[in-house]
């Protein structure tokens, strides 16, 4: 077959090829596309409290770290709150030069401590500020059913898109039909922040311990919220 002979075959191949493509490719449903959205706000029912010990003083009046974490267990245990809420967090040695100590280092052990509620937060504050043990603060606060609270969310946020597709179509004379695509929002709750003056009992107001008494500690609420988007198919008439 000569080269006049192949073009025609080519040129009718090259128009043939992009139909049949365009017959190829399965046409989209009718859809509507929503997003879902439901959001609640709970109580911190766990409040974190990372606590560090560090060695202090010098001589006869040195106050190790062990001293120091011994007397941390036992305020612990004194308020009544489980032994279990104490956990280590951080053991480490800090190396300071033989010409300012006599022995090489000097220990220092961070712990994370977990209180239920404002009120016992105060309390614990005020029994570290008893025991001189000054680097301690809030380090986050959460809640103890959080993946429930979460999943309930979810659901409610996948009904919110549904009765959306839903009211949207009736108002055109369509009807929902199945979900052809969900997905999930990824977003932030907003980060809870502390009120009132937790962060001072360590400040300059260490006069006398009746200072601590009248302050309150509260926290903002924690946002759980949710969102899904759904592709939802038009039912056909």
């Amino acid at each position: 077959m000569t080269a006049k002979q192949i073009l025609p075959h080519l040129a009718l191949l090259l128009i043939h090829v992009p139909l049949l493509a365009q017959q190829a490719a399965p046409l989209e449903p009718p859809h509507i596309e929503v997003t879902g959205r439901s959001e609640m706000m709970v109580v911190p029912d766990e409040i974190h409290i990372a606590i560090d010990l560090r060695e202090r003083g010098s001589g006869n009046s040195k106050v190790t770290v062990d001293k120091q974490e011994l007397d941390l267990k036992a305020a612990v245990k004194g308020l009544g709150i489980d032994a279990t809420s104490l956990t280590l967090s951080d053991a480490m040695a800090d190396l300071v030069p033989k010409k300012f100590r006599d022995d090489d280092v000097i220990a220092r052990k961070g712990y994370m401590l977990k209180v239920a509620d404002a009120e016992m937060v105060r309390k614990v504050f005020l029994e570290l500020d008893r025991l001189q043990i000054e680097d301690a603060r809030i380090h986050h606060v959460s809640h103890s059913k959080e993946v429930e609270l979460r999943r309930e969310q979810r659901i409610k946020a996948m009904k919110a898109a549904k009765d959306q597709a839903d009211y949207l179509l009736e108002a055109i004379g369509e009807r929902t039909g199945p979900a052809l695509e969900v997905r999930e929002s990824r977003g932030m709750d907003r980060i809870p922040s502390v009120q009132g003056q937790s962060q001072s009992l360590f400040g300059a107001a260490r006069e006398v311990n009746t200072d601590y008494e009248e302050m309150g500690v509260s926290f903002s609420r924690i946002t759980i919220s949710a969102s899904v988007y759904v592709k939802f198919g038009i039912a056909a008439r």
